[in-house]
């Protein structure tokens, strides 16, 4: 939503001099155009400084470092920066003049205004200070994005006069990224703190530097823009901290805050961020600004000139910024035009997710479950001397205990020391999610499959390729095959293309006849050993599963290849057909299985009794 706040009368009065300064200096540049750009520049500059802060108005009236003059346009519209320190710094003002000229009279009263408004009541921060009482009565936890790092410190030791019993931190550009992340956890309450007199609710102040990078939806669930960024996607950045994927209430909340009677706000409201917001609600995307600035400043210099009309009025006409106008309204409209043609070429309409959805749960399941990656890590640091340890939602991996080898592979992941690791989502502060991606369990699987290759590489973990042993799974003796089936994929298009793949699959055989395969032949693998086997006959029964081999691949082996890959064949048709790639898909992809197999494991199961 919007909140709209009045501004106070000496505010009023600031602004109008402010104004009347800046125009002042801009019809004297005279015809260059390179003076013209950096006099609008540093009147646009000035004038959101006034808009956000008196304390960022009298910090950019005093700066008076001219030489980064270039940069000003990268900072008006938000533009990413290598800088991210510099992000938030109030711009200098001098509108490319020498810096080591004295101060204009008229500057220097300026000044001087500047330093009696900030010993007053800010009517900014009164208005967020009411639209935070609500809010916070509701429970909320809010983060409050400033532009510039004065803007930042002032809103921070307002709020924190105003709400003395909140937990109130501010993140800005004098912190280093890790003291960003550092004051941002720190915020998270204690899972263990009993102390009711402890407020459980946050709220942060922080200035862009924070709009990417760090996530915020485990903490927080609102987000107000204090400041108007004048880059739209800004806008969607500082609420794509908040809102995203993990986020534990249902209800997120953004408020814009904004003032009628500022000239800055109506200009960059009326020439940016309207004209954005008509844009997404026609395409459901947020678009950034045209690449052409010098029309968007001119656009923004004519908005305020005209609001305030007479000689103001009549300077925009002279300085022909009406054209910049204009240039920005066809901008805005080829955007949007651009926008749709790239949506409904992209577009997925054709998709029948019914048709769809059974192709994606083989991929899930392939992939496998949440529950399949815990337990592998379990068994995996049990089988390496280390087991997990269970602490509240989270686990505890000792990663430092590790043999030195799997050690010094994990450090190169930036895993060191004790590691926590959270099996659900949201992740508590401080952990990460455990997936089939996490850098502990790609080292460890790695790791188990060098040494099931080259046992040397990990001695003593007694993981083989070949194995016998009684279980209460079977009833009849069964021979368990782990395959690599290779295929050849023909895709027919007007140049017939060759591609290869491959997949690992586990089948089960009890004589010449294929029993299981997939899921089922798993659960027999997975079922515990009832005894051992002494070793010769271990090495009897594997010797004779080994000699039966190149019959079986032959036969029942080679029938379950053929079959798995015109099943291939057949989801590769209804796949396409689904997504609209057009008459006779299914003709256009054919996958031919490459015979025998690869037999990477061989074990045999045999009954307990």
């Amino acid at each position: 939503t919007e909140h709209a706040y009045r501004l106070s009368a000496p505010h009023l009065d600031f602004q109008e001099a402010v104004l009347d300064y800046c125009f002042a200096v801009v019809s004297k540049v005279g015809e260059g155009q390179r003076e013209r750009r950096l006099a609008f520049w540093g009147t646009l500059a000035l004038m959101r400084c006034v808009g956000s802060s008196p304390a960022a108005a009298l910090s950019a009236l005093r700066n008076r470092a001219t030489s980064e003059a270039e940069r000003l346009e990268p900072q008006l519209y938000d533009e990413d920066s290598d800088d991210e320190d510099a992000v938030d710094l109030e711009p200098s003002t001098e509108f490319g003049t020498d810096a080591g000229a004295d101060v204009d009279p008229a500057l220097r009263d300026l000044i001087q205004r500047a330093e009696d408004l900030a010993e007053q009541p800010d009517p900014k921060l009164k208005a967020l200070i009411a639209a935070l009482k609500p809010l916070l009565k509701q429970g909320a936890n809010p983060v409050v994005f400033c532009r510039y790092l004065a803007t930042a410190e002032q809103v921070r030791a307002g709020l924190r006069k105003a709400f003395p019993k909140l937990t109130i931190e501010a993140v800005t550009g004098v912190l280093t990224p890790d003291e960003r992340r550092d004051r941002v956890a720190g915020m998270a309450p204690e899972d263990d703190d009993r102390d009711q007199d402890k407020p459980n609710q946050r709220l942060l102040v922080a200035t862009d530097c924070l709009s990417e990078g760090i996530n915020l939806q485990q903490l927080f669930d609102t987000v107000i823009h204090f400041d108007l960024s004048w880059n739209p996607t800004r806008h969607q950045q500082r609420e794509g901290r908040v809102d995203r994927f993990g986020q534990p209430v249902d209800l997120v909340r953004s408020l814009m805050m904004f003032s009628p009677d500022s000239a800055i706000d109506g200009a960059v409201l009326d020439v940016i961020l309207r004209k954005a917001k008509e844009i997404r609600k026609a395409t459901g995307v947020t678009v950034p600004l045209p690449d052409e600035r010098g029309p968007v400043t001119d656009a923004l210099m004519a908005s305020m000139l005209l609001r305030r009309g007479g000689q103001k009025g009549q300077l925009a006409l002279d300085l022909g910024l009406d054209q910049g106008t204009q240039i920005m309204a066809a901008r805005w409209r080829d955007t949007a035009e651009n926008e749709k043609r790239s949506r409904a070429r992209f577009a997925q309409n054709a998709m029948k997710p019914r048709e769809v959805a059974p192709e994606w749960d083989k991929a899930k399941a392939l992939l496998g479950s949440p529950a399949d990656v815990r337990r592998f890590i379990e068994q995996a640091m049990s089988r390496f001397g280390v087991p997990l340890e269970p602490r509240k939602s989270v686990l505890l991996a000792h990663v430092h205990a590790l043999d030195a080898g799997l050690k010094e592979r994990l450090a190169d992941r930036d895993l060191t020391h004790s590691i926590w690791l959270a099996t659900a989502e949201p992740a508590p502060a401080g952990s990460a999610l455990l997936t089939r991606t996490h850098p502990l369990t790609a080292t460890l699987a790695e790791a188990l499959v060098e040494a099931s290759l080259e046992p040397e590489t990990l001695l003593g973990l007694g993981i083989g390729r070949v194995g016998a042993w009684p279980t209460p799974a079977v009833e009849k003796p069964t021979r368990l095959a782990l395959l690599r089936i290779r295929y050849k994929l023909s895709v027919h298009s007007r140049k017939e293309r060759l591609l290869l793949a491959e997949e690992a699959a586990l089948v089960a055989l009890q004589g010449e006849t294929l029993i299981a395969s997939g899921e089922v032949a798993r659960k027999l693998l997975d079922t515990p050993a009832s005894a051992d086997l002494a070793p010769i006959a271990r090495e009897r029964f594997v010797a004779q599963a080994r000699a039966d081999l190149p019959g079986l691949l032959e036969g029942p082996v080679a029938e379950h290849v053929r079959d798995r890959a015109n099943t291939l064949s057949q989801d590769h048709a209804r796949l396409r057909a689904a997504t609209g790639s057009g008459a006779g898909a299914a003709a256009r992809v054919t996958v031919t299985a490459v015979t025998p197999p690869d037999v990477i494991g061989l074990f045999v199961l045999l009954p307990s009794d």
